[in-house]
């Protein structure tokens, strides 16, 4: 093997023997030794709490693979129920710990909640109502979805966007409440007939009005006997034709 191959510098030395005082003081601030059993008996209890944690361990994890298994095997509907029953326990127990220290546990609840967590929970309790009329659809709730579904769908072109930021200053650009700049924007055609077609079709996919001639006679009370004097038109219009036209002029004999 050739010298000119080895690094000197990774060449490890012998290192000279420590003195008195520096062996005193190691021994001082070292860590006491571990104690390697030798004898067999010691080994063999050491064996024997190896053995123990092993299968303690072994346990842990059947166990643990059971509650996953079974966990699966009960589907959602089960880990809700358990997790419902979980949450009613803990709330019991959280009041009966405020009624032993005499605090009002709602007051507490307050204290702690922050103003977000407050709004995302109205924001569910708003979602949970049930709405009893047609109407309803109409409320502010029902705008702000519409509005985030369109909003959604709107494909942002990013070339117009920075062209138009890089043309307008920054007010105009981003005006708030007290901002008095006038906007000349124009809006694109294709924008303003895509908004129109997306609402003629929502229109007509939500709408149930039902066109009707307004020249037709209104010989009904309601919707639903609309619908009773159609069905007997059908089958016997053709026999009572007359008899309703000399009705309606008064020349019935």
């Amino acid at each position: 093997m050739s010298t000119d191959s080895v690094d000197l510098d990774e060449i490890a030395l012998p290192k000279a023997p420590p003195s008195r005082a520096a062996s005193h003081n190691e021994s001082s601030d070292a860590p006491p030794p571990v104690c390697v059993p030798t004898s067999k008996e010691a080994i063999e209890k050491r064996l024997f709490d190896l053995r123990l944690k092993m299968n303690k361990e072994r346990k842990m994890n059947i166990d643990k693979v059971k509650d996953e298994e079974l966990r699966l095997k009960e589907g959602p509907a089960a880990r809700r129920a358990k997790a419902r029953a979980e949450a009613k326990e803990q709330e019991e127990k959280a009041q009966e710990e405020a009624k032993e220290a005499g605090v009002d546990l709602g007051r507490k609840r307050m204290l702690e909640v922050t103003a977000e967590e407050a709004e995302r929970e109205q924001f569910k309790k708003r979602a949970k109502k049930k709405e009893v009329h047609g109407w309803s659809a109409f409320n502010q709730d029902g705008a702000h979805y519409a509005y985030r579904r369109r909003v959604s769908k709107i494909k942002v072109d990013h070339a117009d966007y920075a062209k138009k930021k890089r043309e307008t200053d920054e007010e105009t650009f981003y005006p708030d409440a007290n901002a008095i700049a006038i906007v000349d924007e124009k809006v694109d055609e294709e924008a303003v007939e895509r908004m129109a077609q997306d609402v003629r079709s929502k229109r007509k996919a939500y709408s149930r009005h039902r066109s009707r001639n307004e020249d037709d006679d209104v010989d009904y009370i309601n919707r639903r006997n609309e619908k009773f004097n159609k069905k007997a038109d059908r089958f016997f219009n053709k026999y009572t034709v007359e008899i309703k036209q000399n009705l309606e002029r008064g020349t019935a004999v």
